[in-house]
């Protein structure tokens, strides 16, 4: 249980630290995003985990009508599309460290 409690809090001060450091960022990229075709700029996606109860995964949105926007691509490429997965670790949902138990 303490190893648990070490993990959340590393994972709560990193996660808390990079949304405020990257809000602006996140803020430039979804009024991109929303720019280029009027859409929604975030993606939710529904993940279901073997061992814990489902939740949704907070993404960039990279595609529209089965195609990937000008924006997207970049996303994609850089991997700032996965930037707003933070806010899942704030919410105990994901984790920004995984020990290697949890890798097999």
């Amino acid at each position: 249980m303490q190893s648990y409690c070490g993990k959340r809090t590393v994972d709560v001060i990193t996660a808390g630290t990079a949304c405020v450091v990257f809000a602006p960022l996140a803020a430039g990229i979804a009024l991109a995003t929303w720019l280029e075709d009027g859409g929604p700029p975030l993606f939710l996606q529904s993940v279901s985990v073997i061992t814990r109860r489902p939740f949704t995964v907070f993404k960039f949105r990279t595609m529209r009508d089965g195609q990937a926007t000008y924006v997207g691509r970049w996303l994609r490429q850089t991997g700032l599309d996965e930037l707003p997965q933070f806010i899942n670790v704030c919410r105990g949902e994901m984790s920004v460290n995984r020990s290697p138990a949890t890798h097999r």
